[in-house]
């Protein structure tokens, strides 16, 4: 089915690489990929077959805000039917419709709208790996159109400079997340697993780890051994790097010590909630974050707080709604 040369080189053009089949009406295309991967090219064929459908494709969920007006959104917050959150006696009912109708608003004004996520490349294949392959693969180009030497020592230097700058990033990143997850047992796995560490009992790992001596070892045992003394020293060796106590934190210090601080004993008390300490903490939060629970973004809370609407028709003018929300 490979009609075309699968090496190339000055001097030579070899058809090396091939499809065979005894039923050619059952391959739909078939070809050679210019990817300058190895001193082979990458070969393909594509076979007439009957495909099942998947059980579906990941999906998420986003507002979509083509159509969104503030004005339209305030408005709406001033024609929504708000109760009086005082009268009510259960913190939870009273949240539970304040949310069911803040959400209606929202969802009028920006309705959410389902997207299909994409397969995403490796955390560390980025922009510079990928102009780098970019222009190896236009020197290949070239160098298969003249098949001059000169052209030729070109790609292939460009081949190693792409295959040294993802292993350089590979290692950098793998590096920098062993570092960061050292005291993060789960995410430390799961960054262990995407080196090599295989995800089935039967699977072989590629894991690699210094013994005693410094020497770099791939045997099961030696690096689960490595593993077992990490973690089972790792609080001792915490302890022993912390500074020795000063002072022997007794019952008494404790109280001298707050004593100092002028807090006296039984003098916590909750004081109320003011209008204004809410809306400090509306306009303080951060809008570029991702809703929580609630399904409500911070976007509809930073800068639409101190609108007509958000004050729900000035009816918290008595601070009560605020303090039964802060209980």
């Amino acid at each position: 089915m490979i009609c075309s040369p699968t090496r190339i080189t000055s001097s030579t053009s070899t058809l090396l690489d091939h499809v065979i089949t005894n039923t050619p009406h059952k391959i739909s295309q078939s070809g050679v990929l210019d990817i300058g991967l190895s001193d082979h090219q990458m070969i393909f064929c594509t076979r007439k077959t009957h495909k099942e459908k998947s059980k579906g494709h990941n999906q998420v969920k986003l507002r979509n805000f083509k159509n969104y007006d503030i004005q339209v959104f305030e408005n709406r917050l001033m024609n929504a039917d708000f109760l009086d959150y005082s009268e009510f006696n259960d913190v939870n009912l009273a949240y539970s419709d304040f949310i069911k109708k803040l959400l209606s608003v929202i969802n009028a004004c920006a309705p959410i709208r389902e997207r299909r996520l994409k397969t995403h490349s490796q955390d560390w294949y980025d922009g510079e790996i990928i102009d780098a392959s970019f222009k190896r693969d236009k020197l290949l180009k070239n160098f298969k159109k003249s098949k001059h030497s000169v052209d030729e020592k070109i790609y292939k230097t460009a081949k190693y400079e792409v295959i040294n700058l993802i292993n350089l990033k590979k290692r950098e990143y793998f590096k920098t997340k062993l570092q960061e997850n050292i005291g993060k047992l789960k995410e430390l796995w799961r960054t262990i697993k995407s080196l090599g560490l295989p995800g089935k009992v039967s699977a072989a790992g590629n894991i690699s780890l210094r013994n005693e001596k410094g020497e770099i070892t791939f045997d099961s045992k030696i690096t689960a051994n490595i593993f077992k003394s990490f973690f089972a020293n790792l609080a001792m060796n915490l302890v022993s790097k912390l500074p020795p106590a000063t002072n022997r934190f007794s019952k008494d210090v404790v109280h001298l010590f707050y004593k100092n601080q002028n807090v006296k004993e039984n003098s916590f008390h909750f004081s109320e909630v003011t209008e204004d300490s809410i809306f400090k903490q509306l306009i303080s939060i951060n809008s570029n974050k991702a809703a929580g629970m609630d399904s409500i973004s911070g976007f509809f809370l930073k800068g639409r707080c101190k609108s007509p609407g958000f004050t729900f028709k000035s009816d918290m003018q008595s601070l009560h709604q605020a303090k039964c929300f802060s209980q």
